[in-house]
């Protein structure tokens, strides 16, 4: 276990970004397959299936639904119309980073390195957050 680690970001390709490598800012936006983020009581929180994720301070949360982060973020999403509209705003907002579907084998596999990354502490069986609505680490 890493006291220093965070959070960290799995991609889609199978690379990863943490704190240790730089802001959450500065990870790439596309392609997350899970974030996992330490946590005291429990070890480990674990996202995962989710279109969009986010850190605002020391806040993370995830969703699937746009019109949530319109609303948390402030966006304007009167007049557009198409997906390259929609990602020109979000590009816009690097606390956001977008969420990759891919096959059920490779999801599984990268979804495995998060739940047991022997960087996180397992202090308690791992929660993943994984339906449909905003789950939000606040507590």
């Amino acid at each position: 276990m890493n006291p220093l680690l965070r959070w960290r970001l799995y991609y889609a390709d199978g690379s990863t970004f943490d704190n240790m490598q730089g802001t959450w800012e500065e990870a790439p936006q596309m392609g997350i397959i899970a974030a996992v983020t330490a946590d005291e009581t429990k070890g480990r929180l674990v996202y995962h299936k989710m279109d969009f994720y986010y850190k605002v301070g020391e806040h993370f949360g995830c969703s699937d639904l746009v019109f949530d982060l319109a609303q948390r973020f402030g966006f304007d999403l009167e007049g557009w119309d198409t997906k390259a509209e929609l990602l020109d705003l979000m590009h816009k907002h690097p606390e956001v980073k977008f969420g990759e579907w891919v096959a059920n084998d490779e999801y599984r596999a990268i979804l495995n390195k998060a739940t047991t990354d022997p960087d996180f502490s397992v202090l308690s069986p791992k929660r993943r957050f994984s339906d449909k609505h905003l789950r939000d680490a606040r507590g």
